[in-house]
């Protein structure tokens, strides 16, 4: 699953808070725990990271915490989440008997420091009515300087992605190339064969994907909407104010800061051909 919010920004921007000296509510002397925690609808829990910055004399140090007692609370159900081995701070849970379902409420904690490091999610519902203007695309191979027109033509086009919105809620849209050898659009040493987009979150009800800006290859491509909650948009807000007029980074993390949000999504593929 791709995550629009750039972790290592976060980090940074704490960093930057903590180490200033107008923050009363943040003991600078003690390591702050912080927690990257995402789940999916009906998908393995994976994506659970914990750190901790410790803040000293000209500079800050950001280290995993790979020892927490990390357990996830649904209803009235606790599961103890595992260590992944050779990958420091990350947590997961193996067990068949913990399931990511829509409308559930999830807790996720960790005693650190004498204090219980705490955060509450529910899972959203899947978008509704998704639907794409056309299943495929044409569009010109743009080889040398007798294919510009054809092309510059062809990547005038877009595709639209529409869903149901009453409610403004937020969304954020993926999309993947599915190729083992992705062949590019446009034969040039520049092309990433690997480029995969990934949007801010919106609250439309629709979204125009265009060649170039979208996808640069030909090919299956995996287009992914998400339904997300409040709290992941308000964290990548964030972490992309001005750098002008810096506020606090967005955290729903109790004793500690970071995110722990969840997210629904639904799929639907194109193809890119040649023309």
């Amino acid at each position: 699953m791709k995550i629009v919010v750039s972790f290592w920004l976060f980090i940074v921007t704490v960093l930057f808070f903590v180490s200033c000296e107008d923050i009363p509510e943040y003991n600078n002397s003690k390591p702050l725990a912080v927690v990257e925690a995402y789940l999916f609808n009906q998908q393995p829990i994976t994506d659970i990271v914990l750190k901790k910055v410790t803040p000293f004399e000209g500079g800050d140090q950001v280290d995993y915490i790979s020892d927490a007692n990390l357990y996830l609370q649904t209803g009235e159900h606790e599961f103890l989440l595992n260590p992944v081995e050779g990958k420091e701070g990350h947590y997961s849970y193996q067990g068949d008997d913990l399931q990511v379902t829509i409308g559930n409420t999830y807790k996720l904690f960790f005693d650190y420091d004498g204090k219980q490091v705490w955060g509450e999610t529910v899972v959203p519902a899947e978008p509704e009515n998704l639907s794409l203007s056309e299943n495929e695309i044409y569009i010109t191979q743009l080889v040398d300087l007798s294919d510009a027109s054809d092309f510059l033509n062809d990547i005038n086009q877009s595709l639209t992605l529409e869903w149901e919105n009453s409610t403004s809620d937020y969304y954020y849209i993926t999309i993947e190339n599915l190729e083992e050898n992705p062949e590019p659009m446009e034969l040039s040493d520049k092309v990433d064969l690997n480029f995969e987009f990934v949007s801010r979150p919106v609250q439309d009800n629709y979204f125009l994907i265009r060649p170039v800006i979208h996808f640069l290859n030909y090919g299956t491509h995996k287009l992914t909407l998400y339904h997300v909650n409040k709290e992941y948009a308000l964290m990548y807000e964030s972490l992309n104010q001005d750098s002008r007029n810096l506020n606090e980074p967005y955290t729903n993390i109790n004793n500690g800061v970071g995110i722990f949000s969840a997210f629904a999504s639904k799929t639907i593929l194109f193809e890119v051909k040649k023309r």
